[in-house]
């Protein structure tokens, strides 16, 4: 009986495994199904015998056929590796045996695609045998192409990066231009501000409340209505941008310009519920447009000077070339009449009237500067051969020597440039310190101007007196001692700044003069 029993255990055994080895090669054909079509690359390596499978996916993620990797060792996985990361690996793998599997293998690395890009992979293996010895037998792995995911990462990096960027510009630019930035809880009444608020407001966070109320009270008490009208009209409508501009007053006293804008936010109850802005120190703008005012006005009014200047100095020509005229008659037909000392106060009368003539002239000739601003080709050498033949019977008179070097043609009002030169010249000759006198005129090309100069060898000029003496009529010298009417160098100063040049001098007592301008060159 026992005999018989025997070869139906064996029987029945042989069907239960042969049914368990029917569902077990299904369910390896389905993970064999699955392995393969899965976007993640996986491979089983044998170390002992040295074969290496890889799955088709793994191919695919790397650039290569699937039949380009068929013969492929451990070794040729090496070679596409990155250089970079197979220390790390091999790190990881030690680390792997040393500790029988509990220390895990996994890496983000990166593999060298066929067409020599790189592509980044999520590698997970596992040592799954081992021999007697302790020893690794086979190793299964996957790779996981997380190509894109690291480009996501570095693109994240970079946005980061020129955020950070703008961000910190942001914050110099509003240093710079002195613009603060608030954010008011309205339901809670917190107001937070930045540093640069507390530096326009020249407080400390410390001493800040921190509510709308405390900004409130820094407002200048003329315009703290208007600034309250206009926020509450900015949270009644959600439409509307809150700006403004007010005056804020300091602790210390001092009045600062504020230019300030904002936005509401609303909740869904249509209330408004927050308000973002900023406040921008608008202090030193508001100075310089009142500065140009003020500078709009004073050139308004020197422009009505001039006028009156000019009406009144040819309006006073007349009268007074009338008591010049009766007071020479008078003198002429009073002739043997009149003792020496009564003679002596005609004289006066008529060299009075001759001061005063040139006197008024000079002030017609300050009121005209600048009326004309047509500009021709002058030549500066020819300009002065003209004023030395005008001034022959003087130059011949005062024994005067006149050097002229070679001059440009310059862009210039020619009458203006006449009188420049004129001006300059009579001005050596009336303060000359001898019996003869040299004047030497010269010029230089410097950059983008023409540098003159007008050399005398008089009597100069004490440093002290070198602003002085373009002022108009001031002079150094009293009329018995050097006739003049103190207009001359005031007229070459206007010249020369009506054509955006610059004039100076330079001299010492009993040494000359040298008097120095300077004209654009236009070309």
């Amino acid at each position: 009986m026992q005999n018989l029993k025997q070869p139906l255990e064996i029987d029945l055994l042989k069907k239960e495994w042969d049914s368990v080895k029917k569902v077990l090669d299904s369910k390896n054909e389905v993970l064999d199904a699955v392995l393969e079509h899965s976007l993640a690359g996986w491979y089983d390596y044998n170390l002992a015998s040295d074969d290496l499978y890889l799955s088709p996916a793994f191919s695919k993620i790397l650039g290569y056929d699937e039949d380009e990797f068929q013969n492929e060792d451990i070794q040729s996985i090496k070679r596409i590796l990155h250089p970079d990361d197979l220390p790390k690996i091999i790190e990881a793998y030690f680390n792997h045996i040393k500790t029988k599997g509990k220390s895990k293998l996994d890496l983000q690395v990166r593999y060298i695609h066929k067409n020599g890009s790189i592509v980044w992979v999520y590698a997970r293996a596992k040592v799954i045998e081992w021999n007697n010895a302790g020893d690794p037998v086979r190793l299964v792995g996957s790779n996981t192409d997380i190509t894109h995911l690291k480009e996501a990462e570095a693109d994240l990096h970079n946005v980061k990066q020129e955020l950070e960027k703008i961000t910190y510009r942001f914050k110099i630019s509003t240093m710079v231009a002195k613009v603060g930035i608030w954010d008011w809880d309205i339901k809670n009444n917190v107001l937070i501000w930045d540093k640069q608020m507390y530096a326009i407001y020249g407080i400390t966070e410390d001493t800040f409340e921190g509510a709308f109320e405390a900004w409130h009270n820094a407002i200048h008490p003329d315009e703290r209505d208007m600034v309250n009208d206009s926020v509450n009209s900015s949270l009644m409508d959600s439409s509307k941008d809150w700006h403004c501009e007010f005056r804020i007053i300091l602790p210390d006293g001092s009045i600062r310009y504020i230019k300030a804008s904002g936005y509401v936010e609303f909740d869904n109850k249509s209330k408004p519920s927050r308000m973002i802005g900023t406040n921008w120190d608008i202090t030193k703008e508001k100075e310089m447009e009142r500065e140009k005012i003020r500078a709009k006005q004073l050139e308004s009014q020197n422009k009505e000077l001039e006028q009156f200047v000019y009406v009144a100095s040819h309006d006073l020509q007349e009268p007074l070339h009338t008591i010049s005229s009766y007071s020479e008659m008078l003198k002429l037909k009073c002739k043997g009449l009149l003792d020496a000392k009564s003679s002596r106060y005609f004289d006066y009368l008529i060299e009075s009237s001759g001061r005063m003539n040139s006197l008024i002239k000079g002030l017609l000739d300050y009121s005209r500067l600048g009326r004309n601003q047509s500009l021709e080709a002058v030549s500066c050498e020819s300009l002065i051969n003209e004023i030395k033949k005008d001034f022959a019977g003087v130059i011949a008179e005062k024994n005067v020597k006149l050097k002229i070097g070679n001059l440009p043609v310059i862009d210039g009002n020619k009458i203006e440039l006449r009188q420049l030169f004129q001006n300059l010249i009579s001005n050596a000759i009336k303060f000359k310190k001898k019996e003869s006198l040299t004047i030497s005129i010269k010029s230089k090309r410097e950059r983008n101007y023409w540098l003159f100069s007008v050399e005398d060898d008089g009597i100069g000029i004490d440093p002290k007196h070198f602003n002085k003496i373009f002022m108009i009529f001031q002079r150094l010298h009293t009329k018995s001692e050097i006739d003049g009417t103190g207009i001359g160098l005031s007229l070459c100063k206007k010249i020369v700044e009506s054509q955006d040049g610059d004039i100076w001098v330079r001299s010492k007592p009993n040494e000359g003069s040298t008097f120095y301008f300077t004209i654009p060159d236009n070309e």
